[in-house]
């Protein structure tokens, strides 16, 4: 069904390129139109017009790649199912970051799962700030619940080898994954396994700021979680589509059994969770995106440090897909599975950018009085601007105040492209920071 949509979408795309051109009025100037037509008229003697063909045909490319997805950005996503309460193991990896754990304890302690159905794995190998004496006195205010506090000494630093530490602990069927500061809404757990009572064997949930609107940055934040970073519109699409959707660290299960036969978390890898998705892909196992397993989240206020996330990011991405490369399964490419991702990286994620391309365009053919490419141009502009209204309306609680930040979302953005070329050499494990004051 997924491929028949994008089938439909596109055939509905063309036909109307097509009838644009056809009856695109006569009244409103365009060299490039007449270019065209005199190509088609005398293919032979007008053959150098070929080139400006081939232009067309790649601002075609553009208009039908976002015209699909915003097409597909419409629609309610995994309808949770019949209930399921299958038991979970919930880890959550913390270093020097108690009050945060607290926060997300509390949610956990508040949620409506069963608590005889689950367990809690606090892994604070490394803390110096009391995050293990934290755990063990909440353990024993709360010695209902089985809460297992890991904090021995790891040889590698990092999230990766903390979780990997705690799913040796895991006696559960199903894990479950939060980062410290994260609070969870009281059915946030029974939506997010629903899934894998019907064949799914890992699922993710969305990720919302709650300090959205502490300055301009966490602004720009929340744009940037509705759309990719905290799962957003770009998952629920790309499930919508028949893709997999990637993880994104925290606020995702999958069974045991599956994680341990794929050895778990890349110890050395800078984006483990990514690293994990595409893994999961080249295996068979696609990701279901679950809209309404909500999870908020404190992100960070500062620009430097949100460079150095964005930093990690990068390095990340780059380091592990050489290693993924030569993984080889039957009836699965690699290549084409990383290209599809990259593909997403370049041009959905950086949506903003493309409408910001966009509008200078606009501007320009508008000067020049290029009505044709001007038409098209403002089409596609059209449907990147409502994919991420789309995507606000959707995973960032209809705060559309957030479009006026653009700007700064644009920066950030642009800052990791560019920082593609000039990347340090050096990067370890760094936990991103946020202002606990921001928690209300």
């Amino acid at each position: 069904m997924s491929k028949y949509k994008v089938l439909i979408y596109s055939t509905i795309l063309i036909i109307s390129f097509i009838l644009l051109h056809i009856f695109f009025p006569s009244f409103l100037p365009s060299e490039v139109k007449r270019d065209i037509d005199s190509l088609f008229l005398d293919p032979i003697s007008n053959w150098y017009l070929i080139f400006e063909f081939i232009g067309l045909m790649i601002l075609l490319g553009f208009v039908i790649y976002f015209g699909i997805h915003f097409l597909a950005s419409f629609g309610r996503g995994y309808k949770v199912k019949e209930e399921f309460f299958p038991t979970v193991s919930i880890l959550i990896a913390s270093k020097d970051e108690k009050t945060l754990l607290k926060r997300t304890l509390d949610s956990i302690i508040e949620s409506n799962y069963p608590k005889d159905k689950m367990e809690i794995i606090t892994i604070t190998s490394g803390s110096t700030d009391g995050s293990t004496e934290f755990c063990e006195k909440y353990a024993l205010e709360h010695s209902d619940l089985k809460i297992k506090i890991l904090s021995d000494p790891l040889e590698i630093k990092g999230k990766p080898a903390a979780l990997n530490y705690g799913l040796k602990q895991a006696e559960k069927e199903i894990c479950v994954f939060y980062d410290s500061g994260n609070r969870i809404k009281k059915d946030s757990i029974k939506k997010l396994v629903n899934p894998l009572k019907y064949g799914k064997n890992v699922s993710l949930g969305p990720v919302i700021p709650e300090n959205w609107d502490e300055n301009k940055w966490t602004k720009a934040n929340l744009l940037d979680f509705s759309l990719i970073s905290g799962g957003g519109i770009i998952s629920e699409v790309k499930n919508r589509l028949g893709s997999s959707c990637y993880l994104f660290g925290r606020n995702f299960s999958i069974k045991t059994d599956l994680l341990r036969k794929l050895n778990g978390f890349k110890e050395d890898s800078l984006t483990e969770d990514l690293y994990l998705s595409v893994l999961l892909n080249i295996n068979g196992e696609k990701i279901q995106f679950v809209p309404r397993a909500i999870v908020y989240d404190l992100v960070p206020n500062d620009l430097e440090m949100i460079k150095r996330q964005r930093i990690r990011w990068i390095i990340g991405l780059k380091n592990d897909t050489p290693v993924l490369m030569e993984i080889k399964k039957e009836n699965k490419s690699t290549p084409s599975i990383l290209m599809s991702r990259s593909l997403s990286l370049i041009l959905l994620a950086n949506i903003d950018i493309w409408m910001c391309i966009m509008g200078i365009f606009l501007i320009i053919y508008w000067i020049i009085s290029e009505f044709y490419l001007f038409s098209w141009t403002l089409i596609c502009f059209i449907f990147c601007f409502g994919f991420i209204i789309n995507g606000i309306r959707k995973y960032g609680e209809k705060r559309y105040i957030v479009i006026f930040w653009l700007p700064y979302s644009i920066y950030v953005h642009l800052y990791m492209m560019t920082r593609n070329f000039a990347l340090p050499k050096d990067v370890e494990w760094e936990v991103t920071t946020v202002n606990i004051e921001a928690d209300k």
